[in-house]
């Protein structure tokens, strides 16, 4: 039985020949062998989103959202590098990266459509969206979210 809130969400880089940028900033040798950098990302997405609530069973209403913006993460980690046995002449390299902060900033973040809504009323209900979002993944909330990929690295 279905139950609760369903979620389903997408996102898409808009042109990303001219509009996504990755580099690595602020690299420093750190006494204990370790790397701290800060990893900068920039882009322009697209995003669509669905929500379906049920309860008991019973689809209550669904919700769907589609938006544009220009995003930039700065990711801060400590890396640690270490070489390790390969089964070629050339030993291999395992980095142990630990992030320490992020910070996510949405720019020109419009909602252009939530279901059949448009206009004034999606602008509005974007600018609530795009504050509360950047209030949620920044600092120790937004940390947390790379921890699995921190884990497969290692």
């Amino acid at each position: 039985m279905n139950d609760g809130v369903w979620k389903k969400y997408r996102v898409t880089l808009v042109d990303p020949d001219k509009t996504f940028e990755i580099r690595i900033d602020n690299l420093k040798s750190l006494e204990s062998g370790r790397y701290s950098l800060t990893l900068f990302i920039a882009a322009k997405v697209h995003g669509w989103a669905r929500a379906v609530v049920y309860e008991r069973g019973v689809h209550v209403i669904s919700l769907e959202a589609e938006g544009d913006t220009a995003i930039r993460l700065w990711v801060d980690a400590e890396v640690g590098v270490e070489t390790v046995q390969s089964s070629t002449f050339i030993p291999g390299v395992e980095l142990r990266p630990v992030v320490t902060d992020a910070r996510l900033k949405f720019d020109d973040f419009k909602l252009t459509r939530i279901s059949d809504v448009r206009g004034a009323v999606a602008k509005e209900l974007g600018d609530l969206l795009r504050n509360e979002m950047q209030k949620k993944l920044s600092g120790p909330k937004l940390v947390d979210r790379f921890k699995p990929f921190a884990a497969k690295a290692s």
